[in-house]
């Protein structure tokens, strides 16, 4: 279990608690219904991605060269959107999404740091593939990747984060301010 990333084993902790919430206590678990109906919509939305990502993942394993990377690739990805289930189900507050959201931002923070370093010094922490080693982009600095392995990874995770950060910002002095530094 130590070879898994810690995702996957949050994602198999949360299987095994709706499964003892389902079977043994007997209670109703609801993942993804909610009386409110905006939120209803967000949550389908957020299914039908899901799926579709899926089935968009399984039918280019036709074209794939690797057909296993393809596959762990489809993994990452399902016990990615499983950790989004995961937070629909536990964070019920306004504060409860707040806390998470600033939590959140401080890997979001470490991670973009590591970036950073890793493109001005060229010292990867061996979480990248050798050639971005040994490239530099038109900047004249290293190919960032963080913890991505990839720098393609690393830009689609900062990029994508930035909701995240917006949510963090609020009620906070100098929301405007976090949120373009954010950017």
């Amino acid at each position: 279990i130590g070879s898994l990333f810690p995702l996957r084993i949050a994602v198999l902790l949360f299987a095994v608690i709706v499964l003892y919430k389902t079977y043994v206590t007997r209670e109703r678990v609801s993942i993804l219904q909610t009386v409110d109906t905006r939120a209803n919509k967000f949550r389908n939305i957020t299914v039908y991605c899901v799926v579709a990502m899926m089935v968009t993942g399984l039918i280019t394993i036709y074209w794939a060269h690797n057909k296993g990377l393809v596959m762990v690739d489809l993994v990452t990805w399902f016990t990615s959107f499983i950790t989004v289930a995961m937070c629909l189900f536990y964070l019920k507050t306004h504060d409860d999404v707040l806390f998470a959201s600033r939590v959140y931002v401080v890997n979001y923070l470490v991670i973009g740091g590591i970036g950073i370093y890793e493109s001005f010094t060229g010292d990867y922490f061996k979480l990248a593939y050798d050639f971005y080693t040994r490239q530099k982009n038109f900047f004249g600095l290293y190919m960032p990747a963080s913890t991505m392995f990839n720098i393609n990874n690393f830009a689609m995770f900062m990029v994508m984060s930035l909701p995240i950060c917006f949510i963090a910002t609020q009620k906070l002095k100098g929301k405007s301010a976090l949120d373009l530094l954010f950017f």
